[in-house]
């Protein structure tokens, strides 16, 4: 895990923390929770199942908070925060380079 991935980490931490617990419930933060706990300790997003599938998951939970009157962006924002918790994909890294 790298330094960035930890920090990313700790910010969906601060992220759950600033929520108020009326807006996400808890099975909603523990679905946030195992999602940054399987994404930073991922080595490989192509090999990695569950990876993928939180990945999946997540796209999922951001519509049902829309649904909830989350706005989008803000469900994108918690979403965003957890996928940078994952490895980046080496294609993209040598694209970007």
């Amino acid at each position: 895990m790298t330094a960035q991935r930890a920090r990313a980490y700790a910010e969906v931490v601060e992220l759950l923390n600033d929520i108020p617990e009326d807006r996400l419930s808890e099975p909603e933060r523990e679905r946030v929770r195992t999602a940054a706990d399987n994404l930073v300790l991922c080595r490989d997003l192509h090999a990695d199942e569950t990876a993928r599938a939180t990945i999946v998951d997540l796209e999922s939970l951001a519509r049902q908070l829309a649904d909830k009157g989350w706005s989008e962006m803000r469900a994108g924002e918690l979403v965003w925060a957890v996928i940078a918790c994952a490895p980046v994909d080496p294609v993209i890294h040598r694209a970007a380079a």
